[in-house]
């Protein structure tokens, strides 16, 4: 019943909130017109009402009701009816078998829609969490690995290059205590 006052205006109940506010906002401009349009100057009036057709200030059924009962007010003042333009309707009613017209869902209830938010949040929030564990582990696993990578690659290239070097330095040693063996014998 909340979602249906929310969608009420001049009496109808639109399909989105978004109609009836606009609904609403004809509601005002009517009110603003009715004060200021003189309906004994018949002249005038047809002006205004052509000026408020030419410029589609009204768009929903509580504006096309009011521009109604102007033709009706021009007609018993003994305007002739056809110097009265017709009211345009920019809207389809009928439509095709192979058109499909998408159906406009009623307002979802704001209770649920905030629970599924917090749901939304808490998830994203583990995930979040969980990712940032996940991270922290690869560091770890990075800089303890022995194997280089990006973050040790020159120490662990370094540290290759003074093991191949003590590992020639011990073989010359010895290739040099074998040629003084054979050189005494």
């Amino acid at each position: 019943m909340a979602n249906e006052n929310l969608l009420l205006a001049g009496g109808y109940i639109f399909g989105s909130l978004e109609d009836a506010e606009l609904a609403r906002g004809e509601q005002k401009t009517i009110a603003f017109l009715e004060k200021k349009i003189p309906y004994d100057d018949v002249e005038t009036t047809l002006k205004i009402y052509h000026k408020a057709l030419g410029e589609r200030l009204f768009k929903t059924p509580v504006g096309y009701e009011y521009l109604k009962s102007m033709q009706q007010q021009l007609i018993e003042r003994g305007m002739d009816p056809t110097r009265i333009n017709p009211i345009p309707i920019f809207q389809v009613y009928s439509q095709k078998e192979d058109e499909v017209v998408p159906r406009r869902e009623p307002l979802p209830d704001k209770k649920a829609e905030l629970k599924r938010t917090r749901t939304v949040l808490r998830t994203s929030i583990l995930f979040n969490v969980a990712l940032l564990f996940l991270v922290i582990a690869m560091f770890v696993i990075t800089l303890r690995s022995d194997t280089p990578n990006m973050i040790n690659y020159r120490s662990a290239i370094e540290n290759e290059y003074s093991s191949w070097e003590q590992e020639l330095q011990e073989r010359e040693k010895i290739v040099k205590e074998k040629e003084l063996e054979l050189l005494q014998q």
